[in-house]
């Protein structure tokens, strides 16, 4: 985060190539977390591995590797509530987590918070899929050490935090790149108010292929004493264009 813009959003990237490692990773986390879940939803099962095994980011060395695809896409994404949870926070106040809809444009998001000073900040960040009226995990869960990342990047670019980055934590800087280059230059700490307005997502940012349905997006900020900055979670939803059912329910 920093103290001018901080993504809370990031969709998964596509490439047209598998990876036998990511998708080995895939099948083992899928086999600890949702053990129960492979028995009774085998197809939905099958269908977050193949999603997430087409969705592996292939950087080039030459290349910029936080931008993603800017082709058109099959769906529309939708943006429809972002809260605060698990408040109060012992060491943030004045916390707000909001989203403002547009008629003709796509929705923003409004986060802020004030704090006394925080030294070192890490995130993990979780993305869910409503499947038969619950969400269900996506296996896209990581926690990550923010301000070691923003400044290896502030520092030597991008080449030093690429090769040290997960997936995850990779397309989350990607759509803080897409909406605020500036704010990864600046690193840890942070004091006072922190805060981003006009944080938006559309299919500019996504990959080509994302299934239709309704999504949760976590992200929960916090200290080296485990201590909560903010904790959002956004709600929205992904549309198919046309007539084929792109959902995985």
């Amino acid at each position: 985060m920093s103290p001018v813009s901080r993504p809370t959003l990031a969709i998964i990237p596509m490439i047209t190539r598998l990876s036998a490692t990511w998708l080995i990773v895939v099948i083992l986390q899928l086999l600890q977390r949702n053990l129960n879940m492979l028995a009774v939803n085998f197809g939905f099962t099958l269908l977050v591995v193949l999603t997430l095994t087409l969705s592996v980011v292939k950087s080039s060395p030459t290349k910029n590797p936080l931008v993603r695809n800017e082709g058109k896409t099959t769906y529309k994404i939708r943006l429809t509530k972002a809260i605060c949870v698990d408040l109060p926070y012992e060491i943030a106040w004045n916390v707000t987590c909001r989203l403002k809809l547009y008629r003709d444009q796509p929705s923003r998001m409004l986060f802020r918070v004030e704090v006394d000073q925080v030294d070192h900040i890490f995130l993990t960040f979780a993305m869910y899929y409503k499947y038969h009226l619950t969400y269900q995990p996506l296996l896209m869960e990581t926690t990550f050490d923010v301000c070691s990342y923003l400044e290896k990047f502030k520092n030597r670019g991008y080449a030093s935090v690429a090769p040290s980055l997960d997936q995850t934590a990779m397309f989350i800087l990607s759509i803080l790149e897409k909406n605020n280059p500036t704010a990864i230059r600046t690193g840890c700490p942070y004091k006072g108010v922190v805060a981003f307005e006009d944080f938006r997502i559309d299919e500019s940012m996504a990959p080509q292929f994302l299934p239709a349905g309704e999504y949760r997006l976590d992200m929960r900020y916090f200290n080296e004493k485990n201590q909560t900055v903010m904790h959002s979670q956004v709600f929205g939803s992904v549309r198919a264009i046309g007539i084929v059912d792109l959902s995985m329910g």
